[in-house]
This record gives structure tokens, sequence and C-alpha cells, in this order.
């Protein structure tokens, strides 16, 4: 049976079973008023599991208007066919995220500080307006999608991101400050990349399996391809518009682009590779 309340209050329930048996018991409705977005210190009352509205304040599972804190000492975990999500979530020093088969599906920033571990997870950046990438701690996921509403939707990364298994483009540029990289590890893949969401910055890759890099420079798509490598290596490849600093044409070379450049170095590894380069 279901009891309708007009407002938030105090109410008596009475009910009656058997012969001259009654009793009164009282139930409190509670509301919360929001306006805009909120922020969600996990409190992990019960146990650890995001679903969980009771390890949540005011019992209120996040939604994709919350920015989630996992402060000190908590452990927030993300179970196999789950789905999360958020404007925002840190990981506090301290603080724990484990995404295990489940899927993270994020608005706006994302920021580990403390430790963020994965099992199958599939964290997935979507929604109008620019995120990021950021944190003192280690950032590997196993699934990256980088689903935004178009591409001026921006992920910024101001940290070294690293992709376990499969990264994912669909909409929106992924820039990557200078210092840092997105790094595929042995065995990860790309996939989608387009006009509408690359990489603009540096992208390294681990292995010996042929690989494209999903690079460009802000709207220019230009990716760069390697193949035939015989032993595991770790190379790193970026885009550039406009004109290389040395302009000097040698080995055969007629003239060199005053347009555009790619860049290739081999971090690690001894063997070579054919390249391939694209023009989008």
């Amino acid at each position: 049976s279901s009891i309708e309340v007009s407002a938030f209050d105090t109410y008596w329930c009475t009910s009656s079973y058997g012969t001259n048996c009654v009793q009164t018991d009282t139930f409190h409705v509670n509301g919360y008023d929001y306006a805009g977005e909120v922020t969600s210190n996990f409190a992990q009352i019960i146990d650890t599991l995001w679903q969980r509205c009771h390890n949540w304040p005011v019992q209120e599972i996040p939604d994709s208007t919350t920015t989630v804190v996992v402060e000190n000492g908590k452990q927030l975990y993300l179970g196999n066919n789950v789905t999360g999500w958020c404007k925002d979530i840190t990981i506090d020093a301290g603080g724990t995220l484990h995404i295990d088969g489940g899927r993270l599906i994020v608005y706006g920033d994302f920021e580990n500080n403390g430790t963020f571990t994965h099992s199958g997870d599939s964290v997935i950046f979507a929604g109008s307006g620019s995120g990021s990438i950021s944190g003192s701690g280690t950032i590997e996921f196993y699934n990256l999608y980088i689903d935004k509403n178009s591409a001026s939707d921006a992920v910024n990364v101001t940290s070294n991101v690293s992709v376990a298994n499969s990264m994912r483009f669909s909409k929106g540029v992924v820039y990557v400050v200078a210092a840092n990289y997105v790094q595929f590890n042995d065995g990860a893949s790309s996939s989608g990349s387009n006009a509408s969401s690359f990489v603009d910055g540096k992208v390294r890759k681990i292995g010996s399996s042929d690989f494209t890099f999903p690079v460009g420079d802000s709207q220019k798509w230009a990716r760069l391809g390697i193949s035939g490598l015989v032993s595991s290596n770790t190379f790193e490849a970026s885009y550039t518009q406009g004109m290389y600093s040395d302009t000097t044409a040698t080995g055969g070379l007629h003239h060199p682009s005053y347009k555009e450049y790619w860049v290739l170095d081999k971090v690690a590894g001894t063997s070579g590779a054919k390249v391939t380069l694209y023009w989008e």
C-alpha cells in the first residue's frame, strides 16, 4: 500500500489487526531543495557502494549536476553493471575510488589526488562545456571514452594519463599540456578519432603492435601510424600546425612544409618502424 502526503512533516500511522489490537507509529518525510550544482562528500555510512543511497549525504545518489568528493579514509566502489553520474569528481589524498566493471559518466572534471583503481572500468566524458583530467595521483583508465556534445567541448589534461585497454573518440578534443601525455599501454587501442575528436598534444604508445596515433592540433586532425615493429618500444607522437624550427632540406628532401609537421620520438626500445602520415 502507499501513503500520499502533502508536505515535509512528521506523520502518525495507525494500524489495526487481530481483536482490539491497534498500533501507532510515526514516520518522517524530509525534503531538500537544491539550486543548481551541489557537492556530495561520500559518507560511507553502510558500505562502500556507489549505488546505495544511504552512503550519501541526505540519501541522494549523485547525478550529472553533483560534485563528488572522496575524502581521506573513504573508499568508493562502483561495481559491475552499475552506472554512476557526476558533474565533477575529486579523490582526495587518502581516498580511494575503485571501478570494477562499472561505468562512470563525468560531465566536468576528474581529479585524482588519492588512489584510483579499476577492473574493467569505463569512464566517459560527456555533456557540454569543458572538462578536465588532473591530479597528483596515478591516473590509468581501462576504457576511456570522449563523448562530448561537440568538438568545442574540450577535455583538458594536465596530468599524465594512461589507457589500459581502449580509448574511443566521438566528439570533443582532448588538449594535453606540453609537459604531459596520453599513454596507450601495451595492448591498448584507439578508435573513432575524427575531425571533431582527437588528442591535441603528446601521445605515447608502448608495445610492438601497429598503432595509429590519434593526434591533431586545434581543429586539425592529422594522424600518424607506425608498423613493422619487431620488439617492444615506446614511441611518442604529436602534430603541430605551423613551421618547424629547422627548415633545412637534407637527405634528398626537396623542401619541408611551412604549414605543419609531425614529431615522432622513440622514448624507449631499439626497434625501427615504418611511418605513415595521414592528410585527413
